[in-house]
C-alpha cells in the first residue's frame, strides 16, 4: 500500500512507508521537513516544493535534465522493436498503438527543486522518439503529455483543483487517469469509430 498525505503529514519526522518495486516491496525512509532542497531521507525521493514528492532515481532525474537523449542509433534501434512488434500484430489482425504517459515532473515542473535544472525543455527524451517515429516510422506513436497538460487546466479552472497527480507519490489520481483515458479513446474513435467510450 502507499501512504496517502492524510497520513505522510501525521508521521513523524522520518515516517517509513511501502514502496511496490517490480520484484520486491522495500521500505524507504523518508525526511519530509527539507521541503524544496531537492533532497530527503532516500535517494529515491526528490522533495520539491509545497512537499511535493518526485521519483529520485537518477534515470528519472537525467530524463528531467534532458541527459539522456538518445542517439540516431538508439532511436533506430527503439524504433526497429516497434515496427517487428507492429508486423506480428499486424500477421494476428490485431492493431498495434504506442502510448507514453509523461512523468509527473513534466506536468508539474513548477513544483520541482530549483537547485535540479532543466536547461532545455523543449527538447527530451519523450519528444525526441515521437518525432523520431511520426516521421520515419509507420507505428501509431503518441505521447499524453499534451492532453495531461490541457486536463491541468481545464482541472483548474473548473473545479479549482490543478492536479492529476498525488503530490505524495509519482503515480496520477483518478482525474490525470480519466485524462489519458479520453485521449486513448479519442484516438481508438479513428480507427474504430463505434466506441464511443465513457463520458
Amino acid at each position: 500500500p502507499y501512504v496517502t498525505p492524510g497520513q505522510l503529514h501525521a508521521a513523524d519526522r522520518k515516517p517509513r512507508f511501502v514502496v511496490k518495486g517490480i520484484k520486491k516491496i522495500r521500505y524507504m525512509p523518508l525526511d519530509v521537513t527539507r521541503k524544496g532542497t531537492g533532497t530527503g531521507g532516500s535517494r529515491n525521493v526528490v522533495v520539491g516544493k509545497n512537499g511535493w514528492l518526485f521519483h529520485g532515481h537518477k534515470v528519472y532525474l537525467r530524463q528531467y535534465e534532458n541527459k539522456n537523449l538518445f542517439s540516431q542509433k538508439k532511436l533506430e534501434k527503439f524504433s526497429l522493436h516497434l515496427e517487428t512488434m507492429n508486423k506480428w500484430f499486424n500477421r494476428n489482425n490485431i492493431k498495434f498503438m504506442v502510448f507514453i504517459a509523461p512523468a509527473k515532473s513534466s506536468i508539474y515542473p513548477e513544483f520541482f527543486p530549483l537547485n535540479i535544472l532543466r536547461p532545455n525543455a523543449a527538447t527530451h527524451l519523450t519528444s525526441q522518439i515521437k518525432q523520431h517515429m511520426t516521421t520515419r516510422s509507420a507505428v501509431p506513436f503518441y505521447s499524453l503529455h499534451h492532453a495531461l497538460i490541457k486536463a491541468k487546466l481545464r482541472c483548474k479552472k473548473r473545479f479549482g483543483f490543478p492536479y492529476l497527480y498525488n503530490p505524495r507519490d509519482h503515480h496520477w489520481n483518478s482525474f490525470g487517469a480519466f485524462a489519458a483515458y479520453e485521449e486513448i479513446i479519442r484516438r481508438l474513435r479513428l480507427i474504430f469509430p463505434g466506441n464511443h467510450g465513457l463520458k
